[in-house]
């Protein structure tokens, strides 16, 4: 400014001082000579400590960015003062020294620092206890003896960290009168009890403990019911069973002559049975004795049985059943008999001796022809029919004489003419048994009074026949 004219030159001036003040802005003067000034993006300072990053933009000093003033170390307080910059105080905070082995750990002067030392005691006498920096407590597995706590175990010894318990405690105390066991505290107890015992003595029983003790109880019974063995006791060997020789019964109604031999009863010999019934097998059956088991059939028995034809209770021929059951012919009638016939019984072997005459003929019987015979028996035919059997019992006839003729009055079992034993032919109303029908009242009387008249005991009016068997 202030241009002049000097020696024919225009000599500039002075210059314009075109300066803001302001970096951010290129100061210049125009043509005009006024002062220009142009915004830039140089860097620049505003002036504070706590910012980073200035540069200029748009004519203006500006910050990118605050300081970090963290210098890692817990124990300092970091802060930023805009005139200083970063400001760094010690404090006292707690801290961690990297330390594992060490507690209370605290800033002091700017480091951190432990107060004690860790303690790495588990209680566990089974583990080895130490600390490493890095890792911190070490607890390693020992093998030294220790202690479970518990008074019934033996020799316990440290395996895999832990007290393992070693061999039980032998409590007992070999007696049987005490109940033996332990106590986890105040180890082993033998209580006496009340058990059965064995006081070693063979002949005792029901042996039993009191006061600690065996007691003996009750002698044995040694008896063994066996009447082949003398019994008694050894008390080292209790019950003695010695085999005799004395006389016993086996129990076997078939021997005979039973005597003890190496402690049992031995029959001797074998009973006989013999019922002297042919009729009949003799055998013994041991538990049971003789039995007479029949033989069917048997001839002979006077019963006739299956694959007989006939059997009159002897083995006798010519009684018109054989010795072997079979049935002989035989004539009905006794020899010289020529009567009115009777119902035919001979194959039973009866003959036919006598009886009454038919319709129209003399009621008379005749009787010599069964004399000399063993059995008579009488047959009725009621009202003229021969084929009605009403037959007698058997009567003995040996030692009798039996007459022609006999004919009387019926005085019943008083009439004494003939002896106890007798037969008639009866007609009341002529005594001289004349020529009359046949229905005659005829009786007989061996022992018992039988007939044909149809009265009490008898069988009915008609023919009465005699038979005769040897």
């Amino acid at each position: 400014i202030n241009d002049a004219c000097q020696n024919g030159q225009c000599v500039p001036g002075k210059l314009v001082d075109c300066e803001d003040g302001n970096p951010c802005t290129d100061d210049a003067c125009g043509p005009d000579g006024l002062c220009v000034h142009l915004a830039n993006d140089n860097g620049c300072d505003d002036g504070n400590e706590c910012t980073v990053g200035d540069s200029c933009e748009a004519g203006k000093c500006s910050y990118a960015g605050l300081l970090n003033c963290d210098d890692d170390n817990v124990c300092t307080d970091d802060s930023c003062d805009p005139a200083q910059g970063c400001l760094h105080l010690l404090n006292i905070s707690p801290c961690d020294d990297g330390d594992l082995c060490t507690t209370g750990d605290h800033c002091n002067l700017g480091e951190c620092v432990g107060s004690d030392e860790l303690s790495c005691e588990d209680g566990n006498a089974c583990t080895d206890d130490s600390c490493d920096p890095g890792a911190g407590c070490q607890f390693v597995a020992n093998t030294d003896p220790c202690d479970d706590g518990s008074a019934c175990t033996l020799d316990d010894a440290c395996k895999g960290g832990w007290c393992v318990p070693g061999g039980a405690l032998n409590c007992g105390d070999e007696n049987p009168c005490t109940d033996d066991s332990c106590h986890q505290v105040d180890g082993c107890i033998n209580a006496n009890n009340n058990s059965p015992c064995n006081d070693g003595n063979a002949c005792t029983l029901s042996d039993a403990c009191a006061d600690g003790a065996c007691v003996p109880g009750e002698a044995p019974n040694c008896d063994d019911d066996n009447i082949c063995t003398d019994d008694s006791c050894n008390p080292e060997t209790g019950c003695v069973n010695a085999n005799n020789a004395v006389e016993c019964d086996d129990d076997n109604p078939c021997t005979v002559l039973d005597a003890c031999f190496a402690g049992g009863c031995v029959g001797s010999g074998a009973l006989s049975c013999n019922d002297g019934n042919k009729c009949t097998t003799d055998v013994c059956t041991p538990g049971i004795g003789c039995q007479y088991p029949a033989i069917t059939p048997c001839c002979g028995n006077g019963q006739k049985e299956g694959g007989e034809e006939c059997d009159d209770g002897n083995e006798v021929d010519g009684d018109g059943c054989k010795n072997n059951c079979t049935i002989q012919t035989i004539t009905r009638t006794v020899p010289g008999f020529s009567g009115a016939l009777g119902p035919d019984l001979s194959s039973s072997g009866w003959s036919q001796c006598a009886g009454t005459g038919s319709t129209g003929t003399k009621g008379k019987q005749f009787y010599p022809l069964c004399n000399g015979h063993t059995q008579i028996k009488f047959a009725c035919s009621v009202n003229n029919d021969e084929s009605a059997e009403y037959t007698s019992p058997a009567f003995p006839l040996a030692g009798k004489n039996l007459t022609d003729n006999q004919c009387d009055n019926w005085n019943g079992a008083a009439n004494s003419i003939y002896g106890s034993d007798y037969i008639l032919s009866v007609d009341n109303s002529n005594p001289g048994c004349g020529n009359y029908d046949v229905f005659y009242d005829m009786y007989m009387h061996f022992g018992t009074q039988w007939g044909c008249n149809g009265s009490i005991n008898t069988h009915g009016k008609g023919r009465m026949f005699a038979y005769v068997k040897d």
